[in-house]
């Protein structure tokens, strides 16, 4: 059981802190970036593959590598114009291939950490940008790339403000004139993951039109595409702020709704308290009310509202516990976990009497929340 407990705080642990970008969604914060991969590596080489061979036996591979282009690590290949490199790049014999490879030093000797085939100079020379990109410049020259023509440019580009905050991609987002940003949001071949950050950002400088644009293309969101809902409800309350919040507040208010839509609508009250929290406190806190008083929305609304450290709803949070609607396990292990974090009398009043009815569960919970403090 305090297995159970532990693996359920690691679980909102890692809801809460490994997605910065609250309208991207995915696991982004797993994935390494060009940046990161340039970053970690001791050596990066771009240069030409030739000789790929494979041992049939093993089925290992090597291929040559002359190198063309030292991006880091000239010191430590001074003399060095060509390598091994232990994988096998046939090539699909339609012109010269080349490649960009990540080293590592072990044991004063060379060892890959990474590599890809290359086509065109287009993605070296976006390489070499990102491996010297001052941290100021880092988000806007990445908005800017969003709609490259090199599909794996446009990627990394992606997942680069997949792990940025709300906030900075909102100040990168003027780096990009909105006819851009507008193009992409509308084009049929722009992946479907992208559109709810391509909405944000359009909405940063967009028109009310665009919000019209948005408000009609959330009839047509595919229900497996949570974050490119999030993200066009949320651009169209950027640019209509009375319409957008009256859609919002009204889908978590009637339980008629669909899950989807109304945890998109949760999804927004949770971005507007990570970008502008005191402008919009009134709307959030109206909507997060509705959204604790529904069973299927209660533990990611009551985690939140813990780990905001927002105690302004601990009367309706503490009443939800013991209705049937919120009887699974994981609804109330959240009202727990906020009740033991708040400091109101009407909490410790609350944590006190359930101590006697079921002790072992207050302890494990408290357990839990003694393992999120900082240095556990």
């Amino acid at each position: 059981m305090k297995q159970f407990f532990l693996s359920l705080f690691s679980f909102f642990l890692i809801l809460s802190r490994a997605l910065p970008c609250s309208i991207c969604g995915g696991d982004y914060q797993s994935k390494l970036t060009l940046r990161q991969e340039v970053a970690t590596a001791k050596i990066v080489v771009v240069g030409t593959l030739s000789n790929a061979r494979s041992d049939p036996a093993t089925g290992e591979g090597q291929t040559d590598l002359k190198i063309d282009q030292i991006v880091k690590g000239n010191d430590l290949l001074r003399g060095v114009n060509a390598l091994t490199i232990p994988r096998y790049f046939p090539g699909d014999g339609k012109g010269t291939l080349r490649g960009v490879f990540f080293f590592e030093v072990r044991g004063g000797k060379l060892a890959l950490i990474s590599g890809r085939t290359v086509r065109g100079n287009q993605f070296i020379e976006y390489l070499r940008s990102v491996a010297t990109l001052d941290a100021r410049e880092q988000l806007p020259f990445f908005v800017r790339h969003l709609d490259h023509p090199d599909s794996d440019i446009a990627a990394d580009a992606f997942v680069e403000l997949a792990r940025a905050a709300d906030a900075d991609i909102a100040r990168a987002a003027s780096a990009v004139k909105p006819e851009r940003l507008r193009r992409l949001l509308t084009d049929a071949q722009t992946p479907r993951e992208r559109v709810g950050l391509i909405a944000f950002l359009l909405a940063c400088s967009g028109t009310t039109r665009d919000a019209d644009l948005m408000f009609a293309m959330l009839k047509n969101v595919p229900d497996d595409r949570p974050s490119m809902r999030r993200g066009l409800m949320i651009g169209y309350t950027v640019l209509k702020p009375r319409e957008g919040w009256e859609m919002t507040l009204g889908l978590l208010a009637d339980a008629k709704h669909g899950f989807l839509e109304r945890n998109a609508a949760l999804g927004v009250l949770m971005f507007f308290h990570n970008w502008k929290p005191d402008e919009n406190q009134r709307a959030i806190l109206r909507g997060m009310r509705s959204a604790v008083a529904e069973g299927d929305l209660a533990d990611m609304a009551v985690e939140e509202l813990r780990r905001w450290r927002c105690w302004d709803l601990t009367d309706t949070v503490l009443a939800q516990l013991g209705r049937p609607s919120h009887a699974s396990v994981i609804v109330r292990n959240a009202i727990v976990r906020y009740a033991l974090a708040c400091p109101q009398p009407a909490a410790r009043r609350f944590v006190a009497d359930l101590r006697k009815r079921d002790p072992n569960l207050v302890a494990e919970i408290a357990e839990s929340l003694e393992a999120e403090k900082p240095g556990r």
